[in-house]
């Protein structure tokens, strides 16, 4: 079986560095092939198109809910659909997109590390409080206030930094098995992140691609907290502003000297740190006591004490949520394929349109945010109305 592999694995390496069954065979992992023994259970089964899309994903083969719909037009460019539906997919269309993944993950982690006994919070904004005296961070508290109300528009993600999960009591040990409960902890925090199946990810990434992405985060968290200090804090960055400020050396309190990156990519592949907080929350989940009756006897997929049972739990339930979510982002994406570039561009600015302007611009309350444009329609009619106004009989 070795040398069967090592033969196969020169044959594929050997095609083209565009060729996207060399993709899925370069950053294929354990959790891809997860996804398709996600058999129905507690924690949810794949719908029967999630299992033809991900094994079709996973084999580098076409997607088969494209076949026709190929060489159809779509968004306001009219780009041409391609056989295995990876341009409709990081295509920038009016709608979710992949916030409906990126969700779904995020909740699942914070429950899987509510079980390890790990406290958590989602977009925490007061990332820095505690860490950072005043008054630099009273001006940054103002600028979360002030933002806080525009998310629409993103700005809280260009000036403030808000992680998708901080958790207050991470095990600070270097290795998955070093956890337990007599680890020091301290503050971590975790960044979800989805790429998609293109040449820019996946052709000119010199490891996996979900690595490469991972490393790119860090970076530009970096990046992010000294234009924060520049921004709160410029009389404490020297004369040339690159000089760590209040800002900058409390980001490097955190576990891991920073934010830990969670990927996942368009064959439903996962970074090695995401792996490595599965482990740790398998084993202090098990160390709780919470997880402890996971055993072979109730779990016959995988032999193990009750971390291996936990830990395969784990996965599974992460592989189907990505491969769902994978699945339902593209096969959502499918009625912008049109049969010319006119009617592409104009079905896509027509859903623009009505994300855009489906609630209220004015004001931040709940009828504000929840009014939908019908009711101004309406009073315009009712304002060019003839007559004086009948009472309802």
């Amino acid at each position: 079986e070795d040398a069967r592999y090592q033969i196969l694995d020169q044959e594929i390496l050997a095609r083209p560095v565009d060729d996207v069954e060399r993709w899925a065979w370069q950053n294929g992992d354990p959790m891809v092939g997860l996804a398709l023994e996600n058999v129905p259970c507690p924690l949810g089964g794949l719908s029967d198109d999630a299992v033809i899309d991900t094994f079709n994903s996973t084999m580098g083969q076409k997607w088969p809910a494209a076949r026709s719909f190929v060489g159809g037009f779509f968004g306001k460019n009219g780009q041409q659909l391609d056989a295995y539906g990876h341009n409709l997919a990081s295509a920038p269309l009016p709608g979710a997109g992949f916030r409906i993944l990126h969700d779904n993950v995020k909740s699942l982690m914070q429950s899987v590390m509510r079980e390890g006994g790990f406290l958590t919070d989602v977009e925490a904004y007061n990332l820095f409080h505690g860490k950072v005296s005043s008054p630099f961070i009273d001006e940054y508290s103002t600028a979360i206030n002030r933002e806080r109300g525009d998310r629409r528009h993103g700005s809280d993600r260009r000036t403030c930094i808000v992680p998708d999960l901080l958790c207050h009591n991470f095990p600070s040990a270097d290795l998955p098995r070093h956890a337990g409960r007599n680890v020091s902890t301290a503050q971590a925090i975790f960044e979800v992140k989805t790429i998609s199946a293109c040449k820019t990810r996946y052709r000119l990434a010199r490891t996996k691609a979900v690595e490469s992405r991972a490393t790119g985060i860090k970076s530009e968290y970096a990046r992010h907290v000294a234009r924060v200090d520049r921004a709160f804090a410029p009389e404490m960055t020297g004369e040339d502003g690159n000089a760590p400020g209040p800002f900058q050396i409390a980001y490097r309190t955190f576990c891991k000297g920073g934010v830990i990156p969670l990927v996942i990519g368009a064959y439903g592949e996962t970074n090695d740190e995401f792996q490595d907080l599965l482990k740790v929350c398998a084993r202090m989940a098990v160390a709780r006591g919470d997880a402890v009756y996971n055993s072979p006897i109730f779990e016959t997929e995988v032999k193990g004490g009750a971390y291996s049972v936990t830990l395969h739990l784990y996965r599974r339930a992460l592989a189907g949520v990505i491969a769902r979510g994978l699945s339902l982002h593209k096969r959502s994406r499918l009625h912008f394929v049109r049969g010319s570039r006119e009617e592409a561009a104009r079905v896509s600015e027509e859903a623009k349109s009505h994300f855009e302007t489906g609630r209220c611009s004015e004001g931040n309350g709940f009828s504000a945010r929840h009014s939908s444009r019908e009711y101004g329609y309406y009073e315009q009619f009712r304002g060019f109305r003839s007559g004086p106004e009948r009472p309802y009989q």
